[in-house]
């Protein structure tokens, strides 16, 4: 079950039918048209935004991975705050595990970024706008990580330079 649960997850994308509005639209009342409405125009949004389908297929991923992810984490999160809350050396070890690894798994998602930023400034360096938009960002970030991570060397050079001038 779950195996075929994971094909038709990973399937290929089928095309989106042209949305259209069912021929009896005209016999129902006025109460009943609003849902056949809606959905009409829900469909052509999603036609406008993605005929090829990609989008309704992106949605059942990510909705199948939240899925996955919320059953354990409702089972495992109460669990590991009360034995944090109680205050089990082991627990306060973990969790300073964890904090580290997500620590080191955002420092890695912030330096991908530089490189994509540094990537695409090669790609478009002929465009004045696009040169401007990422040396600003590259360069705010960074002085920002520069700062985060020699933060205490940048305050105890300055305070030896200081000292050396008193």
């Amino acid at each position: 079950m779950i195996k075929n649960i994971f094909q038709q997850l990973l399937s290929p994308i089928a095309p989106l039918p042209e949305p259209s509005i069912s021929p009896d639209f005209t016999d129902l009342p006025a109460m009943r048209r609003i849902l056949p409405t809606l959905l009409y125009n829900l469909e052509c949004f999603e036609y406008w935004v993605a005929p090829g389908g990609w989008l309704r297929q992106w949605i059942r991923f990510n909705i199948a991975i939240f899925i996955l992810a919320a059953i354990p984490s409702l089972i495992v999160i109460p669990i590991v705050t009360y034995l944090v809350m109680e205050g089990f050396p082991i627990m306060q070890v973990i969790v300073h595990i964890f904090h580290n690894t997500l620590y080191a798994v955002f420092l890695f998602i912030i330096i991908a970024s530089i490189v994509h930023c540094a990537y695409l400034l090669i790609k478009y360096h002929s465009h004045p706008l696009v040169q401007g938009i990422f040396i600003a960002i590259g360069g705010t970030t960074f002085i920002v990580l520069a700062y985060h991570w020699f933060g205490e060397y940048i305050k105890f050079v300055f305070y030896s330079v200081k000292m050396m001038f008193q």
